[in-house]
Parts: C-alpha cells; sequence; structure tokens
C-alpha cells in the first residue's frame, strides 16, 4: 500500500530479466492454481501476487488485469475481505496512472479512499496513503491542503 516506499525501488535489468525468466518457468503453475481456487481468498491472494510481479517486471498491463481480477474476487467475499479491497483498489489506480490513464487512476484511488475511510477510519496511514496517491493526480489544490494538512 505504501505507494511512496515502492515507487523508490529501482529494479534493474539483470534483476528484471531474471525475473522474467524465473516467471516463465513458475507463472503457468501459479495461474492453474488462482483458477483452480475459484472465488476463494486463496485465489484473491494469488491473483494479487501475480499482480504484484507482474508489476515488479513493469508489465502493468498484465498487473492491472491481474488486479482487477483480485478486485472481482474480492467483493463476492464480502466483508471478511474488506481490508483487501482497499489495496486492490490503490494497486488499480497506480496501474493507470502508470499508464498514463488518469480518470481510470482517479476513479480507483477515489473508490479506494471511501473504502479505507470505512474500514480504517480517517486518521489511518493507509488511508492518508491513498489520499495522497489521489491528491498527486492534482485532484484539486484544496484537497491537496487538506490531506498535507495545510487548511
Amino acid at each position: 500500500m505504501h505507494e511512496t516506499q515502492i515507487s523508490r525501488r529501482r529494479v534493474s535489468q539483470s534483476q528484471r530479466q531474471s525475473a522474467r525468466r524465473t516467471a516463465a518457468i513458475f507463472l503457468p503453475h501459479l495461474r492453474t492454481l488462482a483458477e483452480a481456487a475459484g472465488d476463494t481468498p486463496t485465489a484473491d491472494r494469488l491473483v494479487s501476487a501475480l499482480g504484484r510481479h507482474f508489476d515488479s517486471i513493469s508489465d502493468h498491463a498484465a498487473a492491472l488485469a491481474s488486479f482487477e481480477r483480485a478486485l472481482s474476487i474480492n467483493e463476492k467475499l464480502g466483508d471478511a475481505a474488506a481490508r483487501s479491497l482497499s489495496h486492490h483498489l490503490n494497486n488499480i489506480g497506480r496501474m493507470h496512472r502508470l499508464m498514463g490513464d488518469l480518470p481510470g487512476a482517479r476513479a480507483a484511488y477515489e473508490r479506494a479512499v471511501q473504502v479505507c475511510i470505512s474500514v480504517y477510519g480517517p486518521d489511518h496511514p493507509n488511508t492518508k496513503t491513498v489520499e495522497k496517491n489521489l491528491a498527486a493526480l492534482g485532484k484539486s489544490r484544496t484537497w491537496a491542503d487538506r490531506i498535507l494538512g495545510r487548511e
């Protein structure tokens, strides 16, 4: 959830190539496991892990598809999975932003903020992180000022 920490981490080209080679071996198995798990918490975690992997090798389109699938699974799980819902929405917003789809990013971040406030409360660090991600899109100067405590 800590996008500012994630974005600072740089992965070298050789690390990406190594990850791609490793993934070529394991991804088919992970996908099979995720499909076999159906719409369960296990499938949610597996598909989300796929998304994180694709993000780590800068395959943002595949990461977005994985995070959207994880969100779909998560929404079917109900209140028990509400905390994961905000993480998936934040990840979807990040993928849209990285792919240049700012309206898509804004929609995902706005929904993530709503979920975070209802699950964690307005002052929780996860809520603040998603609000900062939204403010970074340039939602409005007032919104950014509120988030940064400059009201």
